[in-house]
């Protein structure tokens, strides 16, 4: 696995993030989905974008 925290665009993620980013990469790496739903300003948007670089630079993923 890729350090997904140097892609990540902000100094600190939220617990939250953490926990979705990782989600999102361990369910893709799967072939599965992942369905994520929070309020405006989350970091819902930062989530999808730090796991889908992270995927795309690793040498591993298909």
């Amino acid at each position: 696995m890729t350090d997904w925290r140097s892609i990540f665009g902000h100094a600190e993620p939220y617990d939250e993030q953490v926990d979705g980013i990782e989600t999102t990469i361990d369910t893709a790496r799967d072939d599965g989905y992942t369905v994520v739903e929070g309020a405006c300003g989350t970091g819902k948007t930062m989530i999808a974008l730090t796991a889908g670089i992270d995927l795309v630079r690793d040498p591993e993923t298909d």
